[in-house]
């Protein structure tokens, strides 16, 4: 980017640490990754808040820094507190790591434990890998309130730290003081760029042909246990490195290892989690895998520097590869994109405050909730902020542009990849490669298949028999068996048990949970029945469902389509419904029943509100 701000020249082999002693306020664009942004401000003297990503990043930052705290979900009020009396009380400086999620929560703690103390003044808040707060955003909802919280801290006590920065949106973001550090001798790479039709057979090839330890980063589990399959990987070969609060946690299954630094293994696959924050030491080829038919492994240019530096060694990287393939249809327009839909948030957020002022505050928080909640196409334009104002959601739709930007740029022919890499002055080897199944890894394949859905129903089964089982022991009176147990024992699981456990609580309905057999569509839809039910009549949203879709009059799919598209259209991303997805959304609340017109047409009945799934007449205590 050409916004450099204020610029300083760090020769080979120095560190900020050597330079400065503490990070300058503002927007701190670090070129390179591995040179000591986050070290410094563990160690300097002043009381620090680091914003990091993921949890992943929080933990193997702790662990090189044993005296500052990892601040995350399951974490107590109570050991925090104690890290507080004993770093404060020994005269030393509080050093809290915290994920963009648990935010809220820590400023709350160090409020309540020191109230005579200003917390945005006491403490430097720091937002670590600021770029991914833009490229991941939407599906990490949680972490525009980071920034939220970046505001409410004086100019001289915050910081944004990237190794690449995209432009902000925010206004307030965008004119930030900016510093850049930047090398004499900027880092280059010698690559071996790999283009084939078929990646996961492209990286099948590449393995087979690699001697010593390799590093695979691959966005997608699914593909790890392909290419695991396909080469008869043992396990003692092999190690899966992910989220261990997702469902890839429960798919990498036996493969799974927790990440301490420690890579013993020939193939070590790392998934999002761990493209940026951690310290690799040692000697590896490194392997970057993109395939355009899995959305989330397209790679914008912020996540192919930070896998480079995953590696600390200076000769630590054996062989850079890259493989990847193409997509026409990726091609678009985004130059116009951002500025678009920040106008359209506005448009939307100047009606809403008329709204506003014509009816109650209550009436007004639920049209609010509607609004959010029916954003169920595109991304979303606006959200709400601390004091529950709307506003853009510049996260996201900075997010959107850069994706939009890096499929159309990058992805969308042979040599958009290529001309990227070469503009950032590194060696890049190019070949081409074409690959097709063979009948012996097509079984492969099926099988694998099969033993994922096998592993899939025996988890759900031990998740339903679980609950059976407390169910009949809280009838017996066995114990005290409720749904805060539950909320807690959610805390503790991720994935597809998470996901089950949830839908349980909204339920109540063991039987429900075995029907969807974790299919997200399903768990969608009937959780949206079972929410609708439970809301009262008076709901501005079912108040015009009812309103609208009375039991005494046939519609047909066009009435039904027009007076459905009335009532969800309030949000400026929901593009109306045809007709028959307007009747199949309207099966998620009320029970219909089809018949024919007089001319032969089908028209539909509505024979009342979806009625509930038979539940038990004993139902846990809440």
């Amino acid at each position: 980017m050409s916004k450099e701000g204020n610029v300083r020249e760090l020769k080979k082999g120095q560190y900020l640490g050597d330079v400065i002693n503490y990070l300058p306020e503002g927007i701190l664009n670090k070129t390179e990754t591995g040179i000591g942004a986050t070290t410094l401000e563990a160690n300097c003297k002043r009381h620090s808040i680091i914003v990091e990503p993921t949890i992943a990043i929080v933990d193997w930052k702790v662990s090189e820094n044993k005296h500052c705290f990892g601040f995350k979900g399951g974490v107590s009020n109570e050991v925090f507190q104690e890290y507080l009396r004993n770093r404060i009380g020994a005269g030393d400086y509080c050093k809290i790591f915290v994920v963009s999620d648990s935010v809220p929560r820590l400023i709350s703690l160090l409020k309540e434990y020191s109230a005579e103390d200003d917390v945005y003044s006491r403490y430097f808040y720091l937002i670590d890998e600021v770029e991914q707060y833009q490229t991941e955003a939407s599906y990490r909802l949680a972490m525009a309130k980071a920034f939220d919280y970046y505001k409410l801290f004086p100019n001289t006590s915050r910081a944004l730290v990237s190794a690449f920065l995209y432009e902000f949106s925010d206004p307030v973001l965008a004119s930030e003081p900016w510093t850049t550090f930047k090398y004499v001798l900027p880092r280059k790479r010698n690559i071996d760029l790999v283009q084939s039709n078929n990646p996961t057979l492209g990286l099948v090839e590449v393995l087979g042909n690699l001697e010593g330890n390799s590093l695979i980063f691959f966005n997608s589990v699914d593909g790890m246990l392909e290419v695991i399959s396909l080469m008869g990987l043992h396990e003692s070969e092999c190690a899966i490195f992910c989220s261990s609060t997702t469902e890839s946690f429960e798919k990498a299954g036996k493969y799974f290892k927790k990440f301490n630094g420690d890579l013993n293994y020939k193939y070590n696959f790392f998934t999002s989690s761990f493209f940026s924050g951690i310290d690799i030491y040692g000697k590896y080829n490194l392997i970057t895998v993109i395939d355009t038919d899995l959305p989330f492994t397209m790679l914008c240019p912020s996540k192919l520097k930070q896998i480079r530096g995953r590696i600390r060694d200076k000769d630590g990287c054996v062989q850079d590869i890259i493989i990847c393939n193409h997509d026409s249809s990726l091609k678009g327009e985004y130059e116009t994109y951002k500025q678009g839909a920040i106008n359209r948030a506005n448009h939307w957020i100047g009606l809403s405050q008329e709204y506003r002022k014509y009816h109650s505050e209550a009436g007004f928080n639920e049209i609010m909730k509607i609004i959010i909640k029916h954003e169920l196409e595109g991304t979303p334009l606006y959200r709400e902020d601390l004091n529950r104002n709307l506003v853009p959601h510049y996260c996201e739709i900075d997010g959107e542009y850069i994706s939009l930007r890096t499929k159309s740029e990058l992805y969308s022919n042979d040599m958009g990849l290529v001309e990227y890499l070469l503009s950032q002055g590194n060696e890049v080897i190019v070949r081409k490669r074409v690959h097709a199944f063979s009948q012996d890894q097509i079984i492969k394949i099926n099988q694998l298949d099969e033993n994922t859905k096998k592993r899939r129903e025996e988890l759900m089964e031990t998740i339903c028999s679980m609950l059976e089982e407390n169910e009949r022991k809280q009838r017996e009176n066995a114990f005290d068996f409720s749904i805060h147990n539950i909320s807690q024992l959610i805390y503790k699981s991720s994935g597809l048990t998470r996901k089950l456990l949830e839908f349980y609580i909204l339920t109540q309905n063991i039987e429900e949970v075995r029907k969807s057999k974790g299919r997200k569509g399903y768990i969608e839809k009937v959780s949206e029945s079972y929410r609708f039910q439970n809301t009262d009549a008076n709901d501005p949203f079912k108040s015009a469902m009812l309103k609208a879709f009375s039991g005494n009059h046939l519609f047909s799919p066009k009435e039904i389509a027009d007076s459905l598209n009335k009532i969800i259209l309030i949000s400026p991303n929901q593009r109306a419904l045809g007709e028959r997805e307007a009747i199949s959304t309207l099966r998620k609340y009320f029970d219909i029943k089809r018949t024919k017109n007089n001319d032969g047409s089908n028209v539909y009945q509505i024979l009342g509100q979806l009625k509930k799934s038979k539940i038990e007449a004993t139902k846990l205590r809440s």
